[in-house]
């Protein structure tokens, strides 16, 4: 299984990457920067997930989680907020995605409260089933680092975890060209951790 998930508020970029129909079948989107959706960006997230994807959370408004001065507004202001707005608009996010990829024990077991997993980048990116903690990370994928080596032949089974920000129509191909000669399948975050089991909240 593959799981690749895009994070920020590039709505109109993954939108036309969805409707244009050259991208996996299912992904997940991690949006922040809530104050500047208008409208018609909602209805594409909307769009996006009918489609079969899946809409996470990433803050409200992009805000490091490893240092907070005041961890109470940082619940408040940053993720309460952004999911009173998400709710507003039909969206009941499971999963949150750390802005920089920045948190530590303690958001872990704040954020753990409001969400099921949560994402961090650049560790890991490659789990066994039965193995993949509740906090989990996923590599950036471009075309010089280890993300090939995240991509190779593994064990039937394995979760390989890549994201992105931009859709890039020419690191999407190598990406569904290196799943199709794996034989291996897209996945959002919900279908990954509802097909194997969450052994701990560890973080990576």
């Amino acid at each position: 299984m593959i799981i690749l998930s895009f994070d920020d508020c590039h709505i109109e970029g993954w939108a036309g990457m969805v409707m244009g129909g050259k991208s996996p079948k299912a992904m997940t989107f991690y949006v922040s920067d809530l104050a500047g959706v208008s409208p018609a960006r909602w209805q594409m997230l909307r769009d996006i997930e009918a489609a079969g994807h899946e809409i996470g959370f990433h803050g409200m408004r992009h805000l490091r989680a490893d240092r907070p001065l005041d961890w109470d507004a940082f619940m408040r202001d940053e993720i309460d907020e952004g999911l009173k707005i998400m709710e507003s608009e039909g969206f009941i996010p499971a999963h949150y995605s750390y802005p920089y990829g920045a948190y530590s024990q303690e958001s872990n077991r704040r954020l753990l409260e409001r969400f099921k997993t949560l994402r961090a980048v650049n560790a890991g990116g490659l789990y066994r089933v039965g193995e993949m903690p509740s906090v989990w990370a996923a590599i950036e994928f471009d075309f010089d680092r280890k993300d090939r080596a995240v991509l190779c032949p593994r064990e039937p089974g394995d979760v390989a975890c890549v994201f992105m920000h931009l859709p890039n129509p020419a690191r999407l191909a190598l990406l569904m060209e290196m799943a199709a000669g794996n034989g291996e399948e897209f996945v959002t975050v919900s279908d990954a951790f509802s097909r194997i089991s969450m052994p701990s909240k560890a973080s990576t």
